[in-house]
């Protein structure tokens, strides 16, 4: 659900480049 989402969010602003962003 939203939990989840935002966890996911985090986890990609984490281990992901600036780029997506």
């Amino acid at each position: 659900g939203e939990e989840q989402k935002h966890a996911l969010e985090a986890w990609n602003a984490f281990h992901k480049p600036p780029k997506a962003a």
